[in-house]
């Protein structure tokens, strides 16, 4: 089962997915949004892994109070760990007037890696572009893929953050419009927006730009 919990303050997308265990797809950072997070847990049974998608800080600002409440470990691509367990400026907080709480990365992850979840998964494929250590994930039972900023309903990441690279984001659509061509994506669940069945053209529309 796939949760969407919508920040209302920055639009960040937040997903619960819930097999043997449970897993949390990036964190936001709102007050607001953590209340969402925990009442939505709890009623799930829980929180086993959380794992940020990129290291900006409405994706991760609530990362330590969610380990702190659920003994969790937290999951990030090798190249955004430092961004996540530092007070790093490339968390970008100071731009939300806020300051970055660091957090350990448990797991560091990497392309093609699988995370279990005890009855389900999540193939891990590094899309960098919006940050280095950018990842979407994709849930083969559920056919669902979850881009983080990579890549919205409606658009793609902004480049032009620091560690953002227009040349990796262009690599990263293609990788993904051939990931679709060879996987069943039935759901796009981005990290700001909708989420949609688009089944084409919520890649390929964007490949060149």
């Amino acid at each position: 089962m796939i949760q969407q919990i919508l920040s209302g303050d920055y639009s960040s997308n937040c997903f619960l997915i819930s097999y043997g265990r449970k897993a949390l797809i990036d964190s936001g950072c709102t007050g607001d949004m953590l209340s969402k997070i925990i009442k939505t847990a709890d009623m799930s049974g829980g929180i086993d892994i959380l794992i940020s998608t990129h290291c900006h800080f409405d994706h991760t600002g609530n990362n330590s109070k969610i380990k702190k409440a659920y003994n969790c470990d937290l999951y990030a691509h090798a190249l955004d760990r430092d961004a996540i367990s530092k007070n790093s400026r490339a968390s970008l907080a100071y731009m939300f007037g806020e300051v970055y709480e660091p957090v350990e990365v448990d797991v560091e992850l990497g392309d093609d890696d699988i995370i279990d979840l005890d009855g389900g998964s999540l193939k891990v494929i590094h899309t960098p572009g919006h940050t280095p250590g950018s990842i979407s994930l994709y849930d083969s039972a559920q056919k669902a893929l979850f881009s983080g900023d990579t890549l919205f309903i409606d658009g793609i990441g902004r480049t032009d953050f620091a560690g953002g690279s227009p040349g990796d984001m262009k690599r990263s659509l293609d990788k993904l419009s051939s990931f679709r061509e060879k996987n069943t994506v039935s759901m796009l669940y981005p990290g700001h927006g909708r989420c949609g069945s688009e089944q084409v053209s919520f890649v390929r529309k964007f490949l060149g730009i």
